[in-house]
């Protein structure tokens, strides 16, 4: 979910089961300081270089970000959640990287991962093109966010810009670093139907995402093994010291389907909110692994289930039907602003015939991975050597013709001037912080 900060506070704590207020990790649940005590975002100053506008009516606009949510978990992609609305379905949808902040900011930019630099150790994006958010307010619309998990608070990621309304201030819960999914939507709800101009909402809700523990198991009643979606029982596998059983997993896997489930019910009413005439897009930043010997994580892949992200949009203009060609978390900045009527910035990249992906490349404990897919191949390279497999059935395969990183190189070194340095005075994390990433598997010591 994020790139490494670097950490104070004190060494590692022991991470044996035990009720919540006993263990350093499972603390009762607190606020977060107040807004004047937490550090400070980030934030640059965008330089707009738009085109014109398409000369279409305005549309609101709402995204839903579903973190942590692989493509073959819904019923579009042969998975068993259904109940997503979705007038176009985007069959093969990726994302650039397998961590929260970063993946969202190439979302919201159309900008790819590395132009953001260090993100949550610089709490901002050094990106200077603007934002979907800021294109929006020039052009008059109110615009809010409404925040489900720790790490795209605003003291953490800097993602607020441009936005009128930034809701972040929520009880956090050490136990999964969460706001409950139907609090984040009754609050945007309230947000939207007190608008009576064009509105841009942005909605991110963090349940699917480590633990596992849905309110009821939908899809695996019968189980009786003694395995389960808690952090204690996870963790030895999320680090690698055992391996799960395939019953084991299958178990896991429904239990993070139910909550996925779960959060399609709790949408219903935020699209009866929204109306027909705005344009609804629903996707994911990364999805989760459950497969190749990594259990239970993300941060560290970039293979199909962690990185093929849904992808449903519908609203007025949009062609009912399925899109089975690659697209990118960077296309969908420009998308919808052609939609909605909005001018489009020259610096958004698209991604082009090949997709690019990479892991948190300041993480000193990871091994950084950069990864293409280009026509049936996906492409991973790490420290020199490359692995392809078929894409998107992942049969490993030898590699046919040269690595694509030389154009990847070239297509950043085009919009370098477009890069800002990072602030000098970069808060460290606090040894909260420290504790809570350690617990969602982020960082490995604090």
């Amino acid at each position: 979910m994020m790139w490494l900060l670097a950490c104070t506070g004190s060494a590692d704590v022991a991470e044996a089961p035990s009720e919540p207020g006993t263990n350093p990790l499972h603390p009762p649940p607190l606020h977060p300081p107040p807004l004047h005590e937490q550090p400070e975002p980030f934030f640059v100053t965008p330089e707009l270089d738009l085109q014109a506008a398409p000369g279409t009516p305005h549309r609101s606009v709402l995204i839903v970000s579903l973190d942590t949510v692989r493509a073959d978990s819904l019923a579009p992609w042969g998975g068993r959640v259904e109940g997503l609305p979705g007038d176009r379905i985007y069959t093969r949808a990726y994302s650039h990287f397998p961590q929260t902040c970063v993946s969202h900011w190439s979302l919201m930019t159309g900008a790819l991962p590395a132009l953001h630099g260090n993100t949550p150790a610089n709490r901002g994006s050094t990106w200077s093109g603007p934002t979907f958010a800021e294109i929006a307010k020039t052009e008059g619309y109110a615009t809010a966010a409404f925040i489900g998990g720790q790490t795209l608070m605003d003291s953490q990621c800097g993602l607020s810009r441009g936005f009128d309304v930034y809701d972040d201030d929520f009880v956090i819960d050490p136990r999964d670093m969460r706001r409950h999914g139907k609090e984040v939507i009754g609050a945007a709800r309230t947000w939207i139907e007190a608008q009576d101009g064009d509105w841009f909402a942005f909605v991110h809700l963090f349940d699917a995402h480590f633990p596992y523990t849905p309110e009821e198991n939908l899809f695996d009643p019968d189980y009786t093994g003694g395995i389960n979606g808690d952090d204690a029982v996870l963790r030895p596998y999320r680090d690698g010291q055992r391996d799960p059983t395939p019953r084991d997993i299958e178990h896991v896997r429904a239990l993070y389907d139910a909550e996925i489930a779960e959060m399609s019910e709790w949408l219903k009413p935020l699209w009866a909110s929204a109306g027909e005439d705005t344009l609804v897009l629903i996707t994911s930043d990364h999805g989760e692994s459950f497969e190749h010997g990594y259990w239970f994580n993300h941060k560290d892949s970039v293979m199909e289930g962690v990185l093929h992200v849904p992808l449903l949009l519908s609203g007025p203009g949009v062609e009912a039907g399925t899109d089975d060609a690659p697209i990118g978390l960077v296309d969908v900045a420009p998308l919808l602003l052609n939609l909605a009527g909005l001018p489009i910035d020259r610096t958004m990249q698209g991604s082009g015939p090949t997709l690019y992906g990479i892991t948190d490349p300041f993480d000193p404990h990871g091994v950084h991975r950069w990864s293409e897919r280009h026509g049936t191949q996906l492409r991973v390279e790490q420290k020199g050597a490359a692995t392809c497999w078929s894409w998107p059935a992942e049969d490993q395969q030898g590699c046919a013709g040269d690595s694509r990183r030389p154009a990847y190189t070239r297509l950043l070194e085009q919009l370098d001037d477009r890069v800002v340095d990072p602030p000098d005075n970069a808060h460290p994390m606090t040894p909260d912080e420290c504790q809570r990433l350690k617990a969602l598997g982020y960082i490995e010591s604090c």
